[in-house]
């Protein structure tokens, strides 16, 4: 189960800058932000959220928030996995530890986010 938000963006084929035999200038445009957002309403009390991410196309993600009824200091390990999380929820060792921060929580319904550049 994941309540929060996951904002990422995208980069369409079209717009995508081919390799050249010369360094160039040129950077991609046309991203588009979008996101995946739940509705924060939860008894959930679960310590974590697993989930897959499948994307036809390369995907950056950009923030991320989550669901907490804390208003103070809470630290947060954010871990990545390449594949599935099934069957690995119980063994650290295949993931990848991407960002170990503290953030203040914003409380039951609202969006606690990582700050920017917390996870790059």
């Amino acid at each position: 189960l994941f309540n929060g938000a996951l904002h990422y963006e995208t980069i369409p084929e079209s717009h995508i800058v081919k390799p050249t035999p010369q360094p160039t200038t040129d950077v991609p445009t046309g991203a588009q932000i979008k996101s995946i957002t739940t509705t924060f309403e939860s008894s959930v009390t679960y310590a974590g959220n697993m989930f897959d991410i499948l994307a036809r196309d390369d995907i950056e993600i950009s923030s991320i928030a989550f669901n907490t009824y804390k208003t103070d200091e809470i630290p947060i390990k954010l871990y990545t996995k390449e594949g599935t999380h099934r069957g690995f929820d119980k063994d650290i060792s295949q993931w990848t530890l991407v960002a170990s921060l503290s953030v203040k929580g914003m409380g039951m319904g609202n969006p606690t986010y990582l700050p920017q550049g917390a996870f790059d």
